[in-house]
């Protein structure tokens, strides 16, 4: 996993590098998961955003369910996705992930 770059007060950056290709799940009101797992070789940064308001969930076999992480429409929230893990949606809602390996 790469390092976030740091500000000038050692703080880390949000920052995401454009040419990452995205993984796209949509939910119509079930549990849907990523059909990979975002990394098999290390823990991922990722981006998530999504098109309306949702939950999520990771793990290796995921089922989010809504008392899983709300995710709020059209704001990008920042995670580390452990290895080996998927994301799961549920909500009638499409997420993009922009993993940062």
């Amino acid at each position: 996993m790469k390092p976030l770059p740091l500000d000038d007060n050692g703080n880390p950056q949000p920052l995401i590098r454009l040419g990452a290709t995205p993984i796209i799940v949509t939910s119509s009101g079930a549990s849907a998961a990523s059909a990979a797992v975002i990394s098999a070789t290390e823990d991922t940064p990722c981006m998530i955003q999504a098109s309306a308001d949702c939950h999520i969930w990771s793990a290796a076999d995921p089922t989010a369910t809504t008392s899983h992480v709300r995710l709020w429409a059209k704001v990008p929230y920042y995670f580390i996705v452990p290895l080996g893990h998927k994301i799961a949606v549920v909500g009638a809602s499409t997420i993009n992930i922009l993993p940062q390996s």
